[in-house]
């Protein structure tokens, strides 16, 4: 197994796998409301006569979803790393202990 740097681990494994729930909760709910926004809804807005481009709001809605899938990709790739480096931790602690028996 390759050595992994510890210097890579940006955030730790708790903030990272709240991070990535968040982001797959905030993904799909944005794309809800893009979609929503998109389609003209009217109940959105909750007042009528106004004169929204629901177009641009929608299209809003999708540039945050993508930031979100961003960040997502970022924290589920600081947990995975992370788990890596404490599997390799374990392991190093497993092999100095039956060496030193």
């Amino acid at each position: 197994m390759p050595p992994y740097n510890r210097r890579l681990s940006l955030i730790g494994p708790n903030c990272s796998m709240c991070c990535t729930i968040t982001s797959f909760f905030g993904i799909w709910f944005l794309l809800i409301l893009g979609g929503l926004w998109s389609a003209g809804s009217e109940m959105l807005l909750l007042t009528t006569g106004t004169d929204v481009n629901y177009k641009n709001i929608g299209m809003s809605c999708y540039i945050g979803a993508g930031i979100y899938v961003f960040f997502l990709l970022c924290c589920s790739c600081q947990y995975w790393y992370r788990s890596k480096i404490v599997a390799q931790e374990e392991e190093l602690a497993t092999a100095a202990e039956a060496s030193s028996l």
